[in-house]
C-alpha cells in the first residue's frame, strides 16, 4: 500500500480517536499491521509502542503520519461512518449527536471545510432544540440528519477501497 494511503488512514484514525469513535488499541492494531506488512516511516514504531502513552500522544503520532493540514476528507469518511454506525444500531442517537458535536469542535479549530462545518452547527443546533423540547420533533432531526450526511457516501466509498487493494 502506498504511503499516501496510508496517511489517509492515519487522519481517518486520527478523527475518530479523538471523538470517541475508535478504540486506542484499534489504532495500534493497524500501526502493528502497516508494520508487518509495508516500508513505513518510524512514526508507525512509535504509535505501535504507545499503549501506555497519553491519547494526546497517540493523536499527535496519527497527525506526525497524516502529515497534512486539511482533515477535509478524513472528517467526510467519518461522517459517513458514523451515519452507519447509528443505521446498524452500534452507536445510540446520543452519540450520533455527540460525535457529530466534537467533529465540529475539532473542525472549527482546523477550519478547513467551512462547506461541513456550517451543515454540521446547523445539525447540532436542530438537535439541540428539538431535543430540548423548543423547536422540532426528534424522530425528524435524526431522519433529516441521516439524510444530510448520506452526501459523505462518496469518499466513505473510495476509502472502503483501500481496504480492498491490500
Amino acid at each position: 500500500m502506498k504511503i499516501n494511503k496510508l496517511r489517509l488512514i492515519a487522519g481517518y484514525y486520527y478523527l475518530g480517536l479523538g471523538i470517541g469513535l475508535f478504540k486506542r488499541e484499534q489504532v495500534i492494531s493497524w500501526a502493528d499491521q502497516c508494520i508487518e506488512k509495508y516500508e513505513v516511516p518510524y512514526e508507525f514504531v512509535e504509535l505501535s509502542l504507545s499503549k501506555e502513552k497519553d491519547l494526546e500522544v497517540v493523536l499527535s503520532l496519527l497527525k506526525l503520519i497524516y502529515k497534512r493540514f486539511e482533515l477535509r476528507t478524513p472528517l467526510s469518511i467519518i461522517l459517513y461512518e458514523i451515519r452507519l454506525q447509528y443505521i446498524n444500531e452500534e452507536i445510540t442517537k446520543v452519540q450520533l449527536f455527540s460525535y457529530i458535536s466534537s467533529l465540529l469542535i475539532q473542525g472549527s479549530a482546523i477550519g478547513d471545510d467551512n462547506e461541513t462545518l456550517k451543515l454540521l452547527d446547523f445539525i447540532e443546533d436542530r438537535y439541540y432544540l428539538a431535543f430540548q423540547g423548543i423547536y422540532g420533533n426528534q424522530e425528524e432531526v435524526i431522519d433529516s440528519t441521516l439524510e444530510e450526511l448520506k452526501v459523505f457516501e462518496p469518499a466513505h466509498n473510495e476509502f472502503r477501497k483501500l481496504f480492498e487493494e491490500e
